[in-house]
């Protein structure tokens, strides 16, 4: 029971990141991001890790770093993924070529990483700005949220005696802050409305 509970909450984070990640690439390609291509999104994201499952394999995760491509080279076209993606499968059958792509410096790495982060930190901060803080808990979610999320950073020992399922929940700062929106949203935002 343990273990499916963490795996769900670790899929709901997951989904929240992939959530974030459609809105900014939306952002990005000056296209509205409107429920219905995000719950089209979500639905591709949980197939895809359904299939992993049965290859012994983890839920499937976006990866911010791809928007921040998108960003600075200004490629937006969908059949360029699509390439890249059968690009990187051929390739997986070649081990020198994987090797020579692999061979790349991790300072070349880290420098093109900082930046695609730092663009995504940035739509991620720009969105923060579109939302109406008056007459609502939206500004106490927010700053919860960011104070749970450092907590694991600021203090890394603040969860050595939980139990092992806790260590999995509480000791990654996505996953902590994730869910401390998700359930401040929920008791502020929703039940209120009841």
């Amino acid at each position: 029971l343990t273990a499916i509970l963490s795996l769900f909450l670790v899929q709901l984070v997951i989904m929240t990141d992939a959530t974030g990640n459609q809105i900014n690439l939306s952002d990005i390609c000056s296209v509205e991001p409107n429920q219905e291509k995000i719950v089209a999104g979500l639905r591709g994201h949980g197939l895809t890790s359904i299939i992993a499952g049965f290859f012994n394999s983890f839920p499937h995760s976006l990866f911010g770093q791809n928007v921040g491509i998108a960003a600075i080279t200004g490629v937006k076209s969908r059949f360029v993924g699509t390439a890249a993606g059968i690009i990187l499968l051929v390739v997986s059958f070649f081990p020198k070529l994987v090797a020579i792509l692999t061979s790349i410096p991790s300072p070349v790495l880290g420098g093109a990483g900082i930046i695609m982060f730092g663009i995504v930190a940035a739509n991620g901060i720009k969105r923060l700005g579109t939302i109406s803080y008056d007459g609502n808990k939206n500004l106490v979610i927010v700053a919860t949220s960011l104070g749970m999320a450092l907590a694991p950073i600021a203090a890394p020992q603040l969860f050595t005696n939980f139990p092992q399922w806790g260590k999995i929940l509480f000791q990654s700062p996505v996953t902590l802050g994730a869910l401390t929106v998700l359930i401040l949203n929920i008791v502020f935002n929703e039940f209120n409305k009841k």
